[in-house]
């Protein structure tokens, strides 16, 4: 009887211990994308920096999303968010840190040198952003996305703060020479640039 006892709380423990892995992968996911999260890129962040692993941090900011969710509505731009999600997972590597930082702005965390870091961004350019086809009111409505992308390299010392204060700079200078290209009278109100 004893070891039935032993071997029913054994079969309860592993039970409980999957049942906390799960709500801890969920608690690190973001539910519209599947991507990792802002908890789950701190996590990831907190533990590179704790254990001195050089990686580097990506930044894109989709443009002009607010628009598309005032001209469309939010199921419209939740719908462009989950397409754009698959097709930027797609341009990393399995093992790299993918998520949404929060509203349209994108994050990954990715061992490479700064010259792989600019093929990846190239890839992105090239395969996430630019036409997508989204559904409003049951209609197919073609939606041009872009997006304005930063990084930094992350260096021993430096805290989460100051490597994304450094990404986020790069993503703003990106930005600014996207308008100063492009010019605001370029980008039609219907689409992101």
């Amino acid at each position: 009887d004893g070891e039935q006892s032993v071997a029913d709380l054994r079969g309860q423990l592993v039970f409980y211990e999957q049942r906390l892995a799960e709500a801890e992968r969920l608690s690190e996911t973001d539910p519209l994308t599947g991507l990792s999260n802002r908890a789950g890129v701190e996590h990831a962040l907190e533990t590179r920096i704790r254990a001195a692993r050089s990686f580097s941090l990506l930044i894109a900011d989709l443009d002009g999303f607010k628009a598309l969710n005032d001209r469309y509505g939010h199921l419209a731009g939740d719908e462009l968010l989950k397409a754009f999600a698959v097709e930027f997972r797609a341009q990393f590597r399995s093992f790299d840190v993918i998520g949404r930082w929060g509203g349209d702005e994108f994050v990954v965390l990715i061992e490479a040198d700064p010259a792989e870091i600019q093929t990846c961004i190239q890839r992105v350019r090239n395969w996430a952003l630019g036409e997508y086809t989204i559904h409003v009111s049951g209609k197919p409505q073609k939606i041009r996305l872009a997006a304005a992308i930063g990084t930094a390299a992350w260096r021993p010392g430096m805290t989460v703060e100051q490597v994304f204060s450094q990404a986020d700079r790069a993503m703003y200078e990106d930005k600014d020479q996207a308008k100063r290209a492009v010019g605001p009278a370029a980008c039609p109100p219907a689409s992101l640039r």
